[in-house]
């Protein structure tokens, strides 16, 4: 029994690099340990970015069966945690997507500037059901432009609309400076409205006639 519990400890003290090349011959154990030295650290991870703990299990899922699909080709001698979560960040961001639809009042900037300030006339949740539908459609257009954006713009968008977190909170969990964070939020919203801007447009015409 001593021999085995210290033959497991030895297992469980093996580097990353071991356990995935042992994985990668077919040792089920190997990577077993991987999914057991990782789970809670991406759980906390990936709960701090959905803010839903069922919806957070089911992306932790996902991540392991990535990392087993990707056994086979996965590079040795690279930072496994970095990979796991960069693939948690990602789903999560999808899940987000698809979580809620994000008003375009959303984008309307703090105290500082006033760019989209007339863009809250747009969110009224009693709308007649026509324009809840056209409403509906304007949202899919914005996340269409967000989607344009490069993808460290999008992660920024997409974590302070939807998720809400802070530039702070952004900044730790892209691992990038919370300054650097606010930059990229701002940089994005040029783009943004350049797409949106004839949608805004014909908006204020309709509000007119």
């Amino acid at each position: 029994m001593q021999t085995y519990l210290t033959s497991s400890k030895r297992r469980s003290d093996l580097a990353d690099d071991v356990l995935v090349q042992r994985a990668q011959s077919g040792d089920h154990g190997a990577f077993e340990l991987l999914v057991d030295r990782y789970s809670a650290l991406l759980l906390q991870l990936i709960c701090h970015l959905v803010q839903d703990e069922h919806l957070a299990h089911d992306v932790l899922q996902y991540v392991f069966l990535q990392l087993y699909r990707s056994l086979p080709t996965l590079r040795v001698g690279g930072t496994l945690k970095a990979w796991l979560s960069q693939v948690a960040r990602n789903r999560c961001l999808d899940e987000l997507r698809r979580k809620r639809p994000i008003f375009f009042s959303e984008i309307i900037p703090e105290p500082e500037g006033d760019e989209f300030s007339h863009l809250i006339t747009l969110l009224d949740p009693d709308l007649p059901p026509e324009e809840q539908l056209e409403q509906d459609e304007l949202r899919e257009l914005l996340l269409e432009a967000i989607e344009t954006l490069p993808l460290r713009y999008r992660a920024v968008v997409l974590l302070r609309y939807v998720s809400q977190l802070s530039f702070r909170e952004i900044g730790q969990e892209l691992g990038i400076p919370d300054s650097t964070a606010k930059t990229y939020f701002h940089r994005a919203r040029k783009p943004l409205r350049a797409l949106l801007e004839p949608e805004f447009a014909h908006e204020r015409g309709m509000e007119k006639q």
